[in-house]
């Protein structure tokens, strides 16, 4: 009998190993599930954030960028004072009393000082943000300047992919009656305020204080932007590409 019930606790004690064991591959299972399902859901969440965060930084420049130059006179500001690939700068009567005055000069700009310890954590090191610069009596034209400004889009990075050392996708494009690039006609100039913003408008494009109207019918922007983190899934930053065609309305007061 001794040997009969030791036989039976060697196969109880077989019997709970063996249960152990299926609980543990059945909990290793569904914990791996559970962390691909979190991983997923993180993704998703940096990828609506980086979408959003590319919007709101179009929905704000495009609101200004319309109201270009209307209200005033030709002869007394241009709507378009600098138009590059990387930054534009422009007139916004806001008190529409028809002339430009301090605060009354707008510059975008893409600018690779982030400025801000948030921004820079786990980021992609090459990132850029998009400035809001305001000119006031010390500054009357917005230079765009790093590390002015305000950022109103960060994670930018105006790349076709992960291998490009350099932003090569233009952030504006200016566009004249025909639909062609002004900024990329024959004979045109690198921005003269420099850095990398990249070639710009002519001054004959732009228009004059004679009396001849800016060649810009429309400005196409792009914005690419990535998320915070790197995917799990595929160890790379997911990429998100926003456009949007602007028309300034560059109306003379009546």
């Amino acid at each position: 009998m001794k040997g009969k019930e030791r036989r039976t606790g060697s196969f109880a004690y077989l019997e709970i190993l063996g249960a152990l064991l299926v609980c543990g591959v059945v909990s290793g299972s569904i914990y791996s599930m559970f962390v691909r399902t979190e991983r997923s859901r993180q993704a998703g969440i940096e990828l609506a954030e980086a979408t959003q965060n590319a919007r709101s930084g179009i929905d704000l420049l495009s609101r200004e960028l319309r109201a270009a130059g209307y209200g005033v006179e030709s002869a007394r500001a241009l709507p378009i004072l600098a138009a590059s690939q990387f930054r534009v700068t422009f007139t916004l009567d806001r008190n529409g009393d028809h002339e430009i005055g301090p605060g009354e000069i707008v510059t975008y700009f893409l600018d690779a000082d982030r400025g801000d310890p948030w921004l820079r954590a786990g980021r992609d090191p090459r990132d850029y943000v998009l400035r809001r610069k305001v000119s006031t009596a010390e500054d009357p034209l917005a230079t765009p300047l790093p590390g002015t400004g305000e950022i109103v889009a960060y994670g930018i990075t105006q790349r076709t992919g992960p291998r490009a050392a350099a932003p090569d996708v233009p952030l504006f494009s200016y566009r004249g009656a025909g639909g062609e690039a002004l900024e990329r006609k024959p004979g045109a100039l690198e921005d003269r305020a420099g850095i990398f913003y990249g070639r710009t408008v002519s001054g004959e494009d732009l228009g004059d204080s004679t009396g001849t109207k800016s060649r810009i019918e429309s400005v196409d922007v792009t914005v690419v932007t990535e998320t915070r983190q790197k995917n799990p899934s595929s160890a790379a930053y997911d990429r998100v590409r926003v456009e949007a065609r602007i028309q300034p309305r560059s109306e003379a007061p009546r």
